[in-house]
């Protein structure tokens, strides 16, 4: 029996830090490591659309936020208050500080 999903909705700040992350990662290291980088972080939003509530929640956030790592970065996010979706804040590096960015 499958797990039903939830639909995942990117934040345009989150749309952005992909943009961000795909442009340090095609001119650090080529396009290959991106796709590569990509199709992980593409299994990480099936995974929280699968099972949201996996992610950590985080003392110094609201709540409702949690926090699934991925690689080298961090995906912020929640869960609707009527359980509907899952809303990708940010997606952000893990040396940035979170709390300065969301």
């Amino acid at each position: 029996m499958s797990v039903p999903s939830l639909p995942l909705i990117l934040a345009p700040e989150a749309n952005d830090d992909l943009i961000d992350i795909q442009s340090y990662t095609e001119f650090t290291y080529g396009e290959p490591q991106w796709f590569i980088y990509r199709s992980r972080l593409n299994d990480a939003f099936s995974l929280l659309s699968s099972h949201p509530y996996i992610g950590s929640t985080r003392d110094e956030l609201p709540a409702h936020y949690r926090v699934f790592p991925v690689e080298q970065h961090r995906i912020i996010y929640f869960v609707t208050e009527d359980e509907d979706a899952v809303n990708v804040v940010r997606i952000l590096h893990r040396s940035r500080d979170i709390l300065r960015h969301i």
